[in-house]
Order: C-alpha cells, then sequence, then structure tokens
C-alpha cells in the first residue's frame, strides 16, 4: 500500500519543498469532498435553503457539467487564469455538448467555476490562489423598449397562417 500525499508531506520535508515548488497542494483531490462542500456553499450563499428543491438540484447538475468539463482538461487542478480565459473562449465558439454557448450560461458556468476553485483551495486540493478571478463574461444587455406594431386584420391573419403552416 502507499501511503497519502498528505501524510508524506508532513512525513518527509524534502518532499513537502518540492511540492511546494510545483506548486501543487498536499492534499490529493477528492471530487465528492469538493461536491459536498459546494452544496454546503450554495445552500449558504442561496436564499432557498431547500436542498431538494428544483433550483439547488439545478445548480449540482451544473456542477457535474462543469466538473466533467474541467476534468477533461485538468484533472490534476493545476489551472492558470489564461487556462481559465481560454475555457471560456472554448466555450464561446465550440460549446460543451450542444454547440456554442450563449454569454449568459458562459457567465453561469464561470460562476460554478470560480466557486469549485474557491472550495478547492479551502481544501487545500489546490494552490496558487482562484484563477478564475479578474475573468469576466461580459453579458449583451437587452432591448429597453421593444416596439409594438399594430396589425390590421389581414396581415395578422396570413401571419398566423403561416407560422400554423411552420408546425
Amino acid at each position: 500500500k502507499y501511503i497519502k500525499r498528505e501524510s508524506a508531506a508532513k512525513a518527509f520535508p524534502l518532499y513537502r519543498d518540492s511540492l511546494l515548488n510545483k506548486g501543487e497542494s498536499f492534499v490529493d483531490i477528492d471530487w465528492e469532498v469538493i461536491k459536498e462542500t459546494y452544496a454546503t456553499k450554495r445552500l449558504f450563499k442561496a436564499s432557498d435553503k431547500d436542498e431538494i428543491g428544483d433550483n439547488h438540484l439545478g445548480k449540482m447538475v451544473l456542477f457535474d457539467r462543469v466538473k466533467e468539463f474541467l476534468v477533461k482538461r485538468h484533472p490534476d487542478l493545476r489551472v492558470s487564469k489564461t487556462d481559465v480565459q481560454r475555457m471560456m473562449l472554448d466555450l464561446q465558439h465550440t460549446g460543451h455538448q450542444n454547440g456554442p454557448m450563449r454569454a449568459q450560461t458562459r457567465a453561469h458556468w464561470l460562476y460554478a467555476l470560480r466557486m469549485i476553485f474557491e472550495v478547492a483551495e479551502e481544501l487545500q486540493m489546490m494552490t496558487g490562489g482562484n484563477p478564475a478571478d479578474g475573468v469576466t463574461v461580459s453579458i449583451p444587455s437587452r432591448p429597453k423598449y421593444v416596439v409594438r406594431v399594430i396589425l390590421d386584420q389581414e396581415t395578422a391573419k396570413k401571419m398566423l397562417k403561416t407560422s400554423r403552416d411552420m408546425l
């Protein structure tokens, strides 16, 4: 059997120093612990404290998607700010599974990434600060005024017929 990284770092100062020089953490990455802590933090920050509510369950599904995406690219959680920016650009252009992502969705993913990194740092599974800090996604504003048009009855009937034909 092997000893855990955390025990080895405590027992062997030379090993601990080599980990520090490489920028690695002493604690092995445990995604279940990260997920539990993430869920707790999400509930703490939420106005709705229901852990089986649709809102919280949706946030945890987002966690699973972001985790899957992150593990494929950086399984050791050695991520730089440039890596996070590159991830956001990739999501913008190619997306994850369903094609390119809209800005609002990327912003949700960035928030989840930021919180995952925050939790991993608190649990000492990651070192070097939160790489998602300072990375932003600009979301285009919605139009302030929607032009409304009053149609004559004939045009309205044509539009209705055309829309029904599309179904």
